[in-house]
């Protein structure tokens, strides 16, 4: 049914959700568009379900679909599944509990989906809005933090491996049913409650183009993405590239995937092993040469990532051969049967 639905996934969000509540119920929707808000409870131990309704109600919008739903399976990809399935329309906008949409979201949304038949997904760009004063090395960085323009223009993506950030991504729902009824399954997780992890947006992204839908991006999505002072230090930054380096290894049988010219070799542990280190040792010489403070931060930082990507390898091994073989596999027989 054409139409937006808006999912709202949550873990513990009952003093996030009155900005971003406030936010969507604020969209400027013609009447010809009908549309929805579904808030996921994912196992949250305080009260967000009970406050969700309680605040909702009290804008008082008629015709626009609402109810929370629970999702007691932990983890970002479980809860948007179920808001995809609770959902009534082939638009879906995924707004994270800390995404304060501006007010044509939901408008452009539509109209960019309707307009563009072969767009799987599309990101939008987040401004940040730091709980207090962001250290010097924010401007470096923050594109981590989901926010920053995801391409120099609007329109598709291109290159060997185009991707969005999940926080107010919008996606065709007939796209992730697809993916669904191939049994699709990414490697790597989103966040596991308060348990840092990420990977699970970035592999929906590939496996989208793998079914040969385009990614795009568009400057007519705009949200304030609020960061709270706790993912403001360097302690959460050091974590949260660690994870990145460790999902880049997770994805890397789909870089193999498209680039169908690269040579056998490069598609093996072995050799991934060997780039990796090599990462690895020129990172940490690097934090070795002077600089003023920021310079030798970053280099922690490069480290960092650098150590995510062999953890990935040490605990994969040949797994990751064995992974690229069976999406490989997968794929072909849904674009074959397509």
């Amino acid at each position: 049914m054409k139409g937006v639905s808006v999912i709202i996934c949550c873990y513990n969000s009952a003093l996030r959700l009155p900005e971003t509540l406030l936010y969507i119920a604020l969209q400027k929707v013609p009447d010809h568009i009908q549309w929805e808000l579904i808030v996921v409870n994912n196992s949250s131990a305080d009260n967000t379900a009970q406050f969700a309704a309680e605040e909702w109600v009290k804008y008082k919008l008629p015709g626009v679909g609402f109810k929370v739903v629970d999702q007691p399976v932990a983890g970002l990809s479980f809860a948007r599944e179920k808001g995809v399935a609770e959902s009534m329309y082939d638009s879906i906008i995924f707004c994270d509990d800390d995404n304060w949409l501006f007010d044509s979201y939901v408008n452009s949304a539509y109209n960019l989906l309707e307009s563009h038949p072969n767009w799987g997904i599309i990101g939008g760009c987040g401004i940040p809005k730091p709980e207090i004063e962001p250290p010097e090395w924010f401007g470096t960085y923050s594109g981590n933090y989901a926010t920053g323009a995801q391409s120099s223009h609007n329109g598709v993506i291109e290159g060997d491996s185009p991707y969005v950030y999940g926080a107010g991504s919008v996606v065709r729902k007939s796209v992730l049913e697809q993916l669904k009824a191939m049994d699709f399954t990414p490697i790597a997780t989103d966040r596991l409650s308060d348990k840092l992890s990420s990977g699970g947006d970035v592999e929906v992204c590939y496996a989208i183009k793998l079914l040969n839908f385009d990614i795009a991006y568009s400057e007519d999505l705009k949200f304030y993405h609020f960061i709270p002072k706790n993912r403001l230090t360097d302690k959460y930054l050091l974590n949260l590239v660690y994870q990145f380096g460790y999902c880049n290894i997770l994805h890397r049988p789909y870089s193999w995937l498209f680039n169908p010219t690269l040579p056998w070799f490069k598609k093996t542990w072995g050799w991934t092993l060997a780039i990796s280190l090599n990462i690895y040792l020129i990172s940490l010489v690097n934090t070795l040469k002077k600089g003023d403070s920021l310079k030798k931060f970053i280099g922690r930082v490069n480290v960092n990532h650098a150590k995510g990507r062999l953890a990935a390898i040490v605990k994969l091994n040949s797994d990751i051969e064995r992974y690229y073989r069976t999406i490989s596999e997968k794929f072909r027989k849904a674009i074959a049967a397509g």
